[in-house]
């Protein structure tokens, strides 16, 4: 009896681990040229507007290069992730709290929400309270994204250092619970004080 629940809950697991996987398609778009987002419009949240920043739609530029631009000088935390994804939005209340450990530091959130319906998006903006930039990916532009970073499921995180280097294509997780892991803690200080 205990073996049946043992392989029930690892057939479960495995399911919700790879539905949040994502497909790699092939595109023509150039590098220079990847990133149109003409659809893109920042949630119209209920969360506080200052901590939940509006951005004007970016046509025809990188949104990576956007990013760095906007926050130059400052360590970025970038989290890939879809209203779908259970582990993904199983991470936000951590996220929650590791905004809370860098509230006044030179750190900031961004959030590229990929393979899902906008109003689908905006209410997971509001249903779990995530602060910070918030971007929703068309097709095109995620696939641009995963050509560029090589993601091949989600979430999946981001670490960039105050040069505007990726430093980290696969940076560990917020954590799970609210509870934040400390090695992401450590990582993002060492960052900061670079």
């Amino acid at each position: 009896m205990n073996s049946q629940k043992l392989i029930l809950l690892l057939i479960i697991l495995v399911a919700i681990l790879s539905s949040c996987s994502g497909k790699k398609k092939e595109i023509t778009d150039s590098d220079e040229n990847i990133i149109a987002a003409s659809e893109r419009k920042v949630a119209d949240s209920s969360v506080n507007k200052e901590e939940n920043n509006q951005t004007s739609p970016l046509e025809n530029r990188d949104l990576i290069a956007h990013i760095l631009q906007k926050h130059k000088g400052k360590v970025i935390y970038l989290d890939i992730w879809a209203t779908w994804c259970g582990p993904c939005l199983a991470c936000m209340q951590s996220s929650e709290s590791l905004q809370k450990e860098f509230k006044d530091k030179d750190v900031r959130f961004v959030y590229f929400c990929v393979k899902s319906k906008k109003e689908d998006w905006q209410a997971k903006i509001d249903e779990c309270k995530i602060k910070g930039d918030h971007y929703l990916l068309s097709d095109p532009e995620y696939d641009a994204l995963n050509k560029k970073l090589d993601i091949n499921g989600i979430p999946r995180y981001l670490l960039i250092d105050k040069k505007g280097e990726i430093v980290n294509k696969k940076a560990l997780s917020p954590g799970l619970g609210g509870h934040v892991d400390q090695n992401l803690i450590r990582e993002i200080n060492e960052l900061i004080d670079k």
